[in-house]
């Protein structure tokens, strides 16, 4: 009888039974959660993908409209002449994304043509997606304002190895973004290492910032765009300029691309891709 009641008056799990349904929480946590960060990246990778794409429409439009390019750009350089150190790690060194290139005059001439010829220098001290207070000119001598131009860019870092005999070129970070993000020299054959239209021209980036004068006429804001350390590195779209190597034809957009480094197409492939790729 006491037996009975004292079954009856218990209370709680057993240190076994607390065991068995840690262990199926356990179990559950290690199926449901994978799922979710690739569903979370997978979203990541869309919403990338229409972004990109979208800026680019927006860009083109407003070339369309005003026969020039947006100007007010992020330089991506900080004001000791290096490439801004709040870019995500995915574009830093060693990754092989950019190089510092001073441009010649002609060149200058090329993205003023276009209607690019001031940008902004990253302030050290502002937050990582902000445009820089310090507005410069491009070229050598002194702005109108009294302000040094500048002549030095980020330019894509077309540094590539090419195959032995038969076989496939090894492409740098910047050389894949062109050829195969932005689809730049189409006709080549594989193993070719030629890379023609390349050759001929540097590839300038600049940033999509809040003081583009793109945000003063055609959209509302510059688009942050998400990544996996947007919280302390720079988030804004990545825009690249073709500007010739000789003459001052028109500089001319051949591609938008996110923070993290992804073009349309890879952002497309990662969303596709059964496991997708942490950017």
């Amino acid at each position: 009888m006491s037996s009975q009641n004292e079954n009856r008056g218990r209370h709680g799990f057993t240190l076994l039974e607390l065991l068995v349904v840690l262990g199926i929480l356990a179990l559950l946590a290690a199926l449901v959660i994978p799922k979710l960060t690739d569903t979370y990246e997978r979203s990541r990778s869309a919403t990338q993908a229409y972004s990109t794409a979208d800026i680019a429409r927006q860009l083109e439009t407003y070339f369309a409209l005003n026969h020039s390019y947006p100007d007010g750009w992020d330089m991506l350089m900080g004001t000791a002449g290096t490439i801004y150190d709040k870019l995500a790690p995915e574009v830093e060194a060693p990754n092989t994304f950019f190089q510092v290139q001073e441009l010649t005059a002609d060149q200058i001439t090329s993205l003023n043509t276009a209607g690019i010829g001031h940008a902004f220098l990253h302030d050290a001290t502002s937050a990582a997606s902000n445009s820089g207070t310090d507005r410069r000119h491009f070229g050598t001598g002194t702005g109108h304002d009294g302000t040094a131009n500048v002549n030095d860019f980020v330019v894509i870092d077309k540094t590539f190895t090419a195959g032995a005999s038969g076989a496939a070129p090894t492409l740098g970070d910047g050389m894949d973004l062109l050829v195969n993000g932005f689809g730049l020299n189409p006709n080549r054959s594989a193993t070719d290492s030629t890379f023609a239209r390349i050759t001929a021209n540097t590839y300038v980036v600049l940033g999509l910032g809040p003081k583009s004068t793109l945000v003063q006429s055609t959209v509302h804001e510059a688009p942050l765009l998400e990544h996996r350390t947007s919280s302390s590195n720079y988030s804004r779209a990545l825009a690249v300029f073709e500007v010739p190597n000789v003459g001052t034809t028109k500089a001319r957009l051949v591609g938008i691309f996110g923070p993290d480094g992804r073009s349309k197409s890879l952002s497309i492939a990662d969303y596709n891709s059964q496991t997708v790729q942490p950017h």
